[in-house]
């Protein structure tokens, strides 16, 4: 009776040590996913990290040639800017040439005229004596 007893609590624990080790092996196999799935994470952060890294030198370099070319326009409209103000004045310059010119002109065929007149009436006076 005691050797049942005792044959019956080994059975028990014997089936007890194989629950265990079946739920030990289940849970190092999960364990062993769980590591794999760390290291897959793990890659693919580094891989990220990598063209996060790799996309921020592009983009670094894209923004310097970006600044080099807005400064190198700037210079250019600076210099358009400089001769367009510097061909307006100069426009103004001969159009007020051309004015007092035209003035000038105008005043001396208006002498002209008349004096042209004065020489028209005389001419006439002569003829009518």
């Amino acid at each position: 009776m005691e050797r049942d007893k005792l044959m019956s609590q080994i059975e028990e624990h014997g089936s007890h040590v194989v629950d265990v080790e079946i739920l030990k092996k289940s849970y190092d196999d999960r364990l062993l996913e769980a590591k794999l799935q760390v290291e897959e994470l793990i890659r693919r952060i580094s891989n990220m990290e990598v063209k996060m890294n790799n996309d921020e030198a592009n983009n670094s370099k894209q923004k310097t040639k970006l600044r080099m070319r807005l400064h190198w326009t700037q210079a250019k409209l600076d210099a358009f800017r400089g001769r367009y103000k510097e061909v307006v004045d100069e426009l103004n310059f001969m159009n007020k040439k051309y004015e007092e010119a035209a003035g000038n002109l105008k005043g001396r065929l208006a002498l002209k005229g008349i004096e042209v007149l004065n020489l028209k009436k005389e001419l006439a006076a002569a003829k009518g004596q």
